[in-house]
């Protein structure tokens, strides 16, 4: 059995492929001991020849070809394949650090862990970098995903973690498909079951940010989903939350992240008021079919809670949103 499945989603990503593969096959661990699942996701471009061009020349790769269902189908389709202890994600247009994981799979294996995290660098076009680095004070200690969930900021990318697989088969643990912010509610989920984690201080993954990321993001059809499927995920969230967790106070924990989430979302549109009026009026919307507006139940604090009166009055909100928007017009 392979120690470590490592599981690459690729579309149309002919150009970057070779160099994040590279990167997962320059480890300190024998090719025996894991294996690279590279998921083509319908591409249109040449990306699963370079796949089997791949393959051809690392002996543990596997290639599933499948239809195109987006990011969190392709990394679904290469959990259900994985045969690893431990699994990982990396997307093809990133990389990580060569001979990292060995270091991550001991520290797993020397305490038992259900989930390890890692920072992230980020890799801007211009040359310029950023680590995301934890605070030093909650380095190498022992977490349950309720401590995970209360820190908050630990939910992040999927790909900042290595994962013990049992937690996902145990569970039945898959990607939302068809919505964005697809890593913060996947992780929302898992931690409900994990007992032991930990935050390390290792150099591992490097997530490029492309030149055209941010134009791309901010066309009408881009802006109107990712604003609405924050209110999905908030939903699936509570959902998740009240029908398969038991304990009460992680319940209540994951009640007061999408509170303050959604409540949060609408506070940033009031500041940044760049959004057209009709995606804002459809969020508002999505948000109330979900059931997550108006606001209800607990807060993570005093200051949203008492926002939460001012953002649960939709035609005030709505007014001063379009107050603020007719200024910058």
């Amino acid at each position: 059995m392979a120690i470590l499945s490592i599981i690459i989603p690729v579309y149309n990503s002919s150009v970057w492929l070779e160099r994040c593969v590279d990167s997962v096959e320059q480890q300190d661990l024998q090719p025996s001991d894991y294996e690279v699942i590279l998921v083509n996701d319908g591409s249109t471009d040449n990306s699963l020849y370079v796949a089997q061009d791949l393959s051809n020349k690392y002996s543990n790769i596997k290639i599933v070809d499948k239809e195109n269902g987006g990011l969190s189908s392709a990394r679904n389709a290469g959990i259900d394949v994985a045969m690893g202890k431990y699994l990982m994600f990396v997307d093809s247009d990133d990389y990580i650090e060569p001979n990292c994981l060995n270091g991550l799979v001991q520290v797993c294996e020397g305490n038992n862990l259900d989930l390890c995290q890692f920072h992230l660098t980020l890799k801007y076009s211009d040359g310029r970098t950023t680590k995301s680095c934890f605070p030093e004070e909650e380095l190498n200690k022992i977490y349950s995903g309720k401590d995970l969930l209360k820190s908050i900021g630990a939910i992040g990318s999927a790909c900042s973690i290595i994962y013990r697989s049992n937690v996902l088969t145990q569970y039945q643990l898959r990607f939302y498909e068809g919505v964005t912010h697809e890593d913060a509610e996947f992780t929302t989920r898992l931690f409900c079951h994990v007992d032991r984690a930990m935050k390390v201080n290792y150099t591992v993954y490097y997530y490029v940010i492309h030149a055209d990321s941010m134009s791309h993001s901010r066309s009408y059809q881009a802006m109107d989903k990712n604003l609405c499927d924050s209110a999905i995920v908030a939903a699936i969230g509570k959902k998740y939350a009240k029908e398969h967790v038991e304990d009460k106070d992680t319940t209540d924990i994951i009640c007061r992240i999408e509170n303050n989430g959604i409540g949060g979302t609408m506070i940033n549109l009031l500041r940044m008021h760049d959004y057209p009026k009709s995606i804002v009026k459809h969020f508002i919307a999505t948000a109330q079919a979900n059931d997550v507006y108006p606001l209800r139940g607990p807060f993570l604090n005093r200051k949203m809670k008492i926002a939460s009166y001012l953002l649960n009055c939709k035609p005030l909100f709505l007014l001063l949103y379009y107050l603020r928007r007719r200024e910058n017009d």
